[in-house]
C-alpha cells in the first residue's frame, strides 16, 4: 500500500482542525504544509488552512519554504527568516 507524505499531512491537518475548541488554546507546529502537492495547489489550500486557524483559538507556527505564502498571509502571520 502506497501511502504519500501530502496524505499523511492532510490526516495531521485534519486531526489539528478536530482539536480546535473556543475554550482551550491550541498550540501546533506544521512543517512543510502540505508537501507532496503541486506548487499552485499547495500554495491556495495551505492560504486557506492557515487563514480558517487564525480565526480559531490557535497558535501555529509553520515552517516553509514558499515565500509565495508568507506575502499572501503577511497580514495575518508573522513571517520570520532563520539562517544557518
Amino acid at each position: 500500500m502506497l501511502i504519500l507524505y501530502k496524505d499523511i499531512n492532510i490526516k495531521y491537518l485534519k486531526r489539528i482542525i478536530k482539536s480546535l475548541d473556543n475554550n482551550r488554546l491550541i498550540i501546533c507546529f506544521i512543517d512543510e504544509i502540505l508537501k507532496g502537492t503541486n506548487t499552485e495547489e499547495l500554495i491556495a489550500a495551505s492560504a486557506s488552512i492557515l487563514k480558517y486557524l487564525d480565526k480559531k483559538n490557535c497558535i501555529v507556527v509553520v515552517a516553509s519554504h514558499d515565500i509565495e505564502l508568507t506575502k499572501i498571509l503577511n497580514r495575518q502571520y508573522d513571517n520570520y527568516q532563520f539562517l544557518v
